[in-house]
């Protein structure tokens, strides 16, 4: 799913040794050492699609993935969090849900829910969907949300007469 940092890539390149001194910089990854945090931790996807999917997988601490100008380097299983780094600028900490908001945030909310769907939450009512999106970067509505979750066709179930949303059923 995401390639070898030998692959010519313009960004990664361009990145590699500056996303590699930010995460020395940062207190929580300076401590790893199994696998130790070098440049070999690095990874490229070719696509945003591919980079969102390589995220869903196991990682260690300290592996990052890449995906043009953005750089992950995952600090934290428990909450699943990254170092979300944007070129040479350190933007903050994230979970894989608010990432895909992140990394989306000029794509249609279609393609949002499609992804967040994918995340390792099974099942998405559209509140939950409205509000990470609200919370985060978007101001939509739940008119909206509902109107995409609708014209799609993502298995739905009830739970508690509120009923979510999954690509699985």
């Amino acid at each position: 799913m995401l390639s070898n940092p030998e692959q010519d890539s313009k960004f990664f390149k361009q990145y590699l040794t500056t996303w590699f001194n930010i995460g020395l910089d940062n207190p929580i990854i300076i401590k790893f050492d199994d696998p130790p945090f070098t440049e070999d931790c690095f990874y490229e996807s070719i696509s945003l699609k591919m980079l969102i999917a390589g995220i869903s997988n196991s990682w260690s601490f300290g592996e990052a993935a890449s995906y043009k100008d953005h750089c992950l380097i995952f600090i934290e299983s428990g909450t699943n969090k990254w170092l979300y780094i944007k070129g040479d600028t350190p933007i903050g900490v994230y979970t894989k849900e608010q990432i895909i908001i992140l990394l989306h945030q000029f794509e249609s909310i279609d393609v949002i829910i499609k992804d967040l769907l994918t995340s390792d939450i099974k099942y998405w009512s559209a509140t939950d969907i409205a509000h990470i999106i609200n919370q985060h970067f978007y101001k939509i509505s739940l008119d909206e949300i509902q109107a995409s979750l609708d014209k799609q066709n993502y298995f739905v179930k009830d739970f508690s007469g509120i009923t979510h949303y999954s690509l699985i059923a």
